[in-house]
């Protein structure tokens, strides 16, 4: 597979022991889908199917459960799927984002036991917060600082070529010293792409919440900050 982010791909042919190798547009890689566009349009659409079809599952077995069964059933099941990897595929299209929230839209009226009506439309986002639950943008948000976190404080092994550097700024009451220089770029795929989205979202944390010197503590003041 060759990856590029042009109308116009060089064509190359390559081999493995004078055998030439297959050319596929995309192929899955540790569970997420990549595609020689360099875009996660596929892996977003295989994620909402494999977690509708959990999510089905649960509503045939799980129909007469208590309310607290089902969202347990959910938030182990199928949330998990919605969110595996997401630091790397987080989506920015209206198109994507709501392709992921139609899931969970659907699994808050499993749970309160409310089917779809067209005559007495519901609101499902009443519902999620009726549930105390996060919006999965939310969610994924609170992951990619959790990662960016880990990144900084050197708890995971990225190559130094790719570790973010410090910005040079001084700290005040409404910023911090651990603010990182913003990554600039015209070009989506790399704008919306791990480092350059999530530095605005770290740099934008309130002092008191990046000062936490533990991850754990980290992980629990970062909750509800978005």
């Amino acid at each position: 597979m060759q990856a590029a982010n042009k109308r116009s791909k060089t064509d190359f042919t390559y081999k493995m022991k004078g055998e030439d190798l297959e050319k596929v547009s995309h192929q899955p890689y540790l569970g997420v889908e990549l595609c020689n566009n360099m875009k996660y349009n596929l892996h977003i659409d295989q994620t909402c199917k494999k977690a509708s079809r959990v999510l089905g599952f649960l509503k045939r077995n799980l129909k007469h459960c208590p309310p607290s069964v089902k969202e347990r059933a959910y938030t182990s099941l199928v949330r998990p799927k919605l969110e595996y990897c997401s630091p790397i595929w987080n989506p920015h299209t209206n198109n994507n984002i709501n392709k992921l929230v139609s899931v969970q839209k659907n699994a808050a009226r499993f749970v309160l036991n409310k089917p779809h009506d067209y005559k007495k439309p519901d609101s499902t986002t009443e519902m999620a917060k009726h549930l105390n639950w996060e919006t999965l943008d939310q969610r994924r948000k609170t992951s990619d600082v959790i990662l960016l976190y880990k990144v900084v404080h050197h708890l995971i092994a990225v190559s130094i070529q790719h570790h973010p550097t410090m910005a040079e700024i001084k700290s005040t009451r409404h910023s911090h010293a651990w603010k990182l220089q913003t990554i600039r770029t015209n070009v989506n795929v790399y704008k919306y792409s791990f480092f350059p989205r999530t530095i605005i979202l770290w740099n934008q944390l309130p002092p008191p919440v990046i000062a936490v010197p533990e991850l754990d503590a980290f992980k629990v003041a970062v909750r509800g900050v978005y």
